[in-house]
């Protein structure tokens, strides 16, 4: 076969260190004429690293979050909010947190509740800026959750017709009388690679090519289609087998292919049928630009070959892509140069251990780092995760659908991994080139500052969204948020809420003279689903005898050491509100305190005066800036909470009242300009039974989660390891934030539980380089 033959030539070519072409000598050409194939929008990428991958209905789950930007794969701190999920095997969520992130970083977790089912899920990180895209590229990861309390189903029968196979030509098309390099995986439902083998026949049911898949259900084959023939494979698995066409030939066209991959260069070879007799162009990109491109004349046949060396090209996924004489594009393949690794050092200062004593791991990385640190037991429940950050960023992330042990091509580097590596990339890495002509939609914005909480305003007459309504919103507390926003022409208001953290209460509201409107708070979740698909939890029977032993283990955890595992550190947030430092501030019990608001008014706030029209109280603020009064009212709130009717203030009870604050300046929030602002908090921040008008908006709302503590008993005298509160953890240590600037130690207690444990320390150094690294030892 032509493409067999040529790699055994290009093969002697390059042990003999000669470098030649045969079809003539191509040129190198001005990228910039190709910088549209990677004219997009900034790209994130988040990964999450979870404590491990099997728990129960009662245990938490740890996880720690890494945000880098898609070119560099260096931290980004471009969002500031990450929105994390547990999905059914329906894709629907069961469990939902907001992390904050810093820096690019952020860690939190999951109580699992009695209530969850038994299954395989799916844990599911994404951006606001990400959900511009498809959800295919949010981060994704299998996870298992068994609830001891109810009965495992049975698991679903699978059979040959729910088997997926996919056939990959190399480039992009099956062109007639061309050979062709064709990738093939076979997998079944779920999207787990299945061995099995196969002929393909012709439509005379003549077998001219043969396959069998290598390595996690992939494979390849060469074979020439001819003019007028339809082919089909015929695929044998286990005790089935079954028939699936493959794509169509076109009558004309090109074929590329990786013809060579030395030491110092990649060879590309190109064939078409077509006439005319024109140069092609070979285009190297990459997410942070085009890296080469190269002009090369065909010969009559329409040949042609490349070379190109490995330093013009980064570490990590590079496209390359076929341009015809118009500069068209007509081919499409990935190839894969492995990236340095941040090197981690990494093990415990002792195989075995007993029961309650102390592990000392030592930690040293090639470069400063950010890390994550989780201990867990290894048993017929929980395995090792073969899917790290490395892996991730550099190849899971880039390709489509789900990879299975994505670090057996980092792990083993040698012909079998290159060979495997080379399938992945024929299959899962194919694509048939589109010139995308126009942007996506960038309909989410990255929150930069806090979560962004979006809502539409709507006509209650009509039904339609409405724009140029003011909207108010609210999270009212000792420590309140505000925020203004005008709806735009879609009706859509959006307000940037920085430090909310834990469950709330938000207040939205249009004005006394919007009544006529009300607002949609939107859910800040994705509603997209993506490709990904759960298998049916089924487990061993050793899995299941051994699930009696976790089961009590979680239990007495839970009755023991409740109190410790429910403690949440304290963030770090700005008490002052909104307007900073007011102008004054009235503590009202530090004076005479009266039956009414509007002596208090009178009494002792200087600079507001109160004012009755008809029966209708207005408050009027002094400008101390020229000593005048402004013409308009002030912006009143009550714990936060914006107040529009003066009569209802004047009607609220004062002794509820703790303190009042003023404002004696023009205060600009967003587009509101407000004369003045004057400012009353309640007691317990609670608003204390003050009574909205009907048309406001009060509803629950979760803000950022709060960082629970991981609890890590301590054995470090006779009298602690001797107390008879029974040890049946599980995870021995979770530390989401390891800093290395130099070598450095880490310590903790064994539980009761004996077996053997893995320690997985992985993360990003300051360069970009992400590094992954495990050590194991025994508790006897």
């Amino acid at each position: 076969m032509f493409w067999k033959k040529l790699n055994i030539l290009l093969f002697l070519f390059f042990a003999s260190g000669i470098l030649c072409y045969d079809y003539g000598q191509s040129q190198t050409v001005n990228a910039q004429e190709f910088s549209g194939l990677n004219n997009q929008p900034l790209r994130e990428k988040i990964f999450a690293h979870t404590d491990k991958d099997f728990y129960l209905a009662g245990e938490i789950l740890w996880f720690k979050l890494y945000d880098v930007s898609g070119d560099s794969l260096k931290p980004i701190d471009v969002s500031n909010v990450a929105y994390v999920e547990i999905l059914n095997a329906n894709q629907k969520p069961v469990l939902q947190a907001t992390v904050a992130l810093e820096n690019g970083r952020g860690n939190g977790s999951f109580y699992l509740p009695s209530s969850i089912t038994s299954g395989n899920y799916i844990f599911r990180v994404y951006t606001n800026w990400m959900k511009n895209f498809s959800a295919d590229k949010y981060f994704q990861k299998d996870i298992t959750i068994v609830n001891t309390l109810t009965k495992l189903a049975a698991p679903a029968k699978n059979d040959s017709n729910s088997y997926e196979v996919g056939f990959f030509p190399e480039g992009g098309d099956l062109v007639e009388n061309i050979e062709s390099k064709v990738g093939v995986k076979v997998t079944d439902h779920y999207g787990h690679g299945i061995n099995c083998s196969g002929n393909i026949v012709d439509g005379n049911n003549r077998t001219i090519a043969s396959f069998s898949t290598f390595k996690f259900g992939m494979g390849s084959f060469y074979f020439t289609p001819q003019n007028g023939q339809t082919y089909k494979a015929i695929i044998q698995a286990d005790d089935s087998s079954f028939v699936r066409a493959l794509p169509p030939v076109k009558a004309k066209g090109y074929v590329m292919h990786i013809a060579g991959s030395g030491e110092d260069n990649i060879t590309v070879a190109v064939r078409s049928n077509v006439s005319e007799q024109a140069p092609v162009y070979l285009v190297a990109y990459s997410n942070d630009g085009v890296h080469a491109a190269f002009m090369q004349p065909t010969t009559a046949g329409g040949d042609a070959s490349f070379i190109m060396g490995k330093k013009q090209l980064p570490p990590g996924i590079t496209h390359l892509v076929l341009f015809n004489s118009t500069k068209q594009p007509v081919c499409e393949r990935l190839v894969f140069l492995r990236p340095q690794a941040l090197q981690l050092q990494f093990a415990a200062d002792k195989n075995v251990y007993e029961k309650r004593s102390a592990v000392t791991l030592g930690i040293s990385a090639s470069d400063s780092a950010d890390l994550s640190l989780g201990v867990y037991l290894l048993d017929s429940l929980q395995g090792v995760d073969h899917n790290s950050i490395l892996s991730y960023l550099w190849l899971t992330s880039e390709l489509n659908g789900k990879i299975d042990s994505a670090d057996y091509y980092f792990s083993d580097v040698n012909h079998a991994s290159d060979s495997a590596l080379d399938n992945l990339l024929l299959t899962q890495g194919w694509s048939r080139f589109k010139e995308q002509s126009t942007q996506p939609l960038l309909r989410f914005a990255p929150e930069r500052e806090g979560h962004l909480i979006e809502g539409t305003v709507i006509n209650k007459n009509s039904g339609a969204p409405t724009a140029n309504i003011r909207v108010y919103l609210s999270v009212p507390g000792q420590h309140f948020r505000f925020a203004t926003s005008v709806s735009n022409d879609s009706g859509h208001v959006f307000f940037d809420i920085k430090d909310f953290y834990g469950s709330g209460e938000l207040i939205v509201q249009t004005g006394k003279e919007d009544s006529a409107y009300r607002v949609e708070i939107a859910d800040p979740f994705s509603n997209q689903t993506s490709g990904w698909l759960t298998t049916p939890l089924s487990l061993r029977d050793d899995a299941l005898r051994q699930l009696s032993q976790r089961n009590v283990g979680m239990q007495v955890e839970n009755a023991y050491t409740i109190n410790q595992l429910n403690r949440f550190g304290s963030p770090a947030l700005d008490t002052n509100a909104f307007y900073g430092v007011p102008d004054s501030k009235y503590f009202l019990d530090d004076y005479v305190r009266f039956n009414t608001m509007e002596e208090v008014l009178r009494e002792y706030v200087v600079g507001v005066d109160v004012r009755i029209r008809q029966g209708n109280y207005s408050l009027i603020a002094s400008n101390y800036v020229d000593h005048t009064f402004f013409e308009k009212g002030p912006l009143v709130l009550i714990d936060g909470v914006p107040i529009f009717d003066m009569n209802k203030l004047i009607a609220y009870n004062p002794l509820k009242i703790k303190k009042a604050e003023v404002v004696l300046k023009k205060y600009y929030i967003n587009s509101l300009v407000a004369d003045g602002i004057v400012s009353y908090s309640t007691y317990k921040g609670d608003l204390d039974g003050f009574q909205f008008d009907p048309g406001t908006i009060e509803l629950s709302y979760d803000g950022l989660q709060l960082q629970r503590e991981f609890y890590s008993p301590q054995y470090a005298t006779t009298e602690q390891k001797e107390i008879r509160v029974p040890d049946y953890r599980n995870v021995l240590y979770w530390a989401p934030q390891i800093t290395t600037k130099q070598d450095r130690e880490v310590s903790f207690y064994t539980s009761d539980v004996k077996g053997k444990y893995i320690a997985v320390i992985q993360g990003i150094g300051i360069n970009g380089k992400a590094g992954y690294a495990t050590t194991e030892f025994e508790v006897k």
